[in-house]
């Protein structure tokens, strides 16, 4: 709380948004908050899910069909 106290009333604290762009590695993560730091982020917000919480695990044209012709062909939503 500290920390919080001592932020001043004109400054704006930026909140950077750690996503799932790192793909499960770590050292990307790892890198993605060392170069927000660099650009002057004072915090980042970790974003975690799991499918279950996005989508169902359904395997028809409606789950499907914004796939096409990406890297996710042939795999769900839910994939």
């Amino acid at each position: 709380m500290n920390s919080i106290k001592n932020i001043s009333q004109n400054r704006v604290f930026v909140i950077a948004e750690l996503s799932a762009n790192h793909g499960h590695d770590i050292n990307i993560a790892i890198e993605t908050i060392k170069a927000a730091k660099r650009t002057g982020a004072d915090a980042i917000k970790l974003q975690t899910y799991t499918a279950d919480t996005l989508t169902i695990d359904c395997n028809n044209k409606y789950f499907t069909k914004v796939l096409d012709g990406t890297i996710w062909e042939g795999h769900t939503l839910y994939d």
